[in-house]
């Protein structure tokens, strides 16, 4: 069966609260959810190959004050949002699929990751100083080696010459 785009109009949620489900909560039982996040990554539409054929896949990071999730799209809906999705801006994102993360490519702080598809809701908001703009992980130089092979963090420093 082949995939359509996803509706770009509002995310419907539950409730007429314009409540938004956070990141950290959400969990493959629930199914009723809406998220709305900061776009934090944005990847390029790429092309894959596999067992059952050849395709177009595209992904992006969503962030709120919780936490952040990756998201992916494929085929027909990978295309129809990889010129609508902007980083640095709010969007919401609902009725998508949850799984767990695959930490082999996945940065994201969630156990979980999202992959939308003909009947996931994606809408970009207008911006919104409630969704915070960058989430970093400072680590000092003298601790890098602390960090465990493979994980993400922030570095900052001045260079003198």
């Amino acid at each position: 069966s082949r995939m359509s785009a996803p509706s770009l109009g509002p995310a419907s949620h539950g409730g007429a609260s314009g409540q938004f489900d956070k990141i950290a909560a959400l969990n493959p039982y629930k199914t009723m959810w809406t998220i709305r996040g900061r776009v934090s990554y944005k990847g390029e539409l790429r092309k894959y190959q596999n067992a059952r054929g050849e395709g177009t896949l595209f992904s992006f990071e969503v962030s709120d004050e919780s936490a952040s999730i990756k998201v992916t799209a494929f085929r027909e809906v990978a295309e129809s949002l990889v010129d609508v999705i902007q980083m640095n801006k709010v969007c919401s994102i609902s009725q998508a699929q949850l799984k767990p993360a695959d930490a082999r490519y996945n940065r994201s702080t969630s156990a979980l990751e999202m992959t939308l598809d003909s009947r996931s809701k994606v809408e970009m908001l207008p911006d919104d100083s409630g969704v915070p703009k960058v989430r970093y992980n400072f680590v000092k130089i003298a601790a890098l080696d602390k960090i465990p092979l493979k994980a993400f963090c922030d570095v900052i420093g001045v260079v003198q010459s």
